[in-house]
């Protein structure tokens, strides 16, 4: 969960994305997304394939470390 939750936290920076903006565009909590970030939260396959919907990347490449 660490690995993913940093490479999101890793794209995210890329495009340039605050927690805030990036939790906005996916109406997800800015907490949640923390957690999901610092590898504490278990996100479902369904949060994970808005966040690669969000970030403009396919859904395995969140898997990519």
């Amino acid at each position: 969960r660490r690995k993913l939750g940093a490479r999101i936290a890793q794209l995210r920076e890329e495009r340039g994305l605050s927690q805030r903006r990036l939790a906005l565009m996916l109406e997800l909590d800015r907490v949640t997304l923390n957690h999901i970030e610092t590898g504490t939260a278990n996100p479902t396959i369904g949060t994970l394939m808005r966040i690669a919907d969000g970030l403009d990347v396919r859904f395995e490449d969140l898997f990519r470390y």
